[in-house]
């Protein structure tokens, strides 16, 4: 007598409606490209794995579609964007640049640079140096006191060292 009962909206339960329905439990987000389901109020949401998209991550992105690579590259998809492959003559992440990668010099330190396969360049770094253009010192040649005199002061370059020598020495 005087008594109510509540038709609830779908999504939630309860004598007053106060409970949500988790619609994460009835797995919606079960696609491959699916990395988990956040419930949300009378709704959920599918977060995406790299490389995959929509409202359950079932499509796959592609990243060649607006066709980034520039000069006549040719672009290649991976799950997580893309690589082009560069005419002659064109380098860079989308072949933007032209000329050849190791006109500049961009090896510092003695690296020997030699152009990838994208068309890029790569530096090979003398032992002791490292970094993309060999910038980077690894090895402190100071370390296994390579001056002879003791009283000489070593100063550690990029893959190499110098000696200054005491006054009334050289060497």
């Amino acid at each position: 007598v005087g008594g109510f009962e509540c038709k609830c909206p779908a999504g939630f339960v309860g004598p007053r409606c106060e409970g949500d329905i988790n619609e994460c439990l009835s797995n919606p987000c079960s696609n491959p490209g699916t990395q988990d389901c956040v419930q949300l109020v009378n709704d959920y949401h599918c977060n995406c794995k790299p490389g995959y998209m929509g409202r359950h991550c079932d499509a796959k992105v592609n990243f060649c579609a607006n066709s980034p690579c520039q000069n006549g590259g040719i672009c290649s998809a991976n799950q997580g964007g893309h690589v082009c492959l560069c005419s002659i003559g064109f380098f860079g992440k989308n072949c933007e640049y032209s000329g050849y990668a190791c006109e500049s010099n961009p090896c510092q330190n003695g690296g020997y640079c030699r152009t990838s396969e994208i068309g890029d360049y790569v530096c090979d770094c003398p032992s002791g140096l490292s970094g993309t253009n060999c910038e980077t010192d690894t090895l402190n040649e100071c370390l296994r006191n390579p001056c002879k005199h003791p009283e000489a002061r070593c100063i550690d370059k990029p893959g190499d060292f110098l000696c200054y020598c005491p006054r009334q020495w050289t060497g």
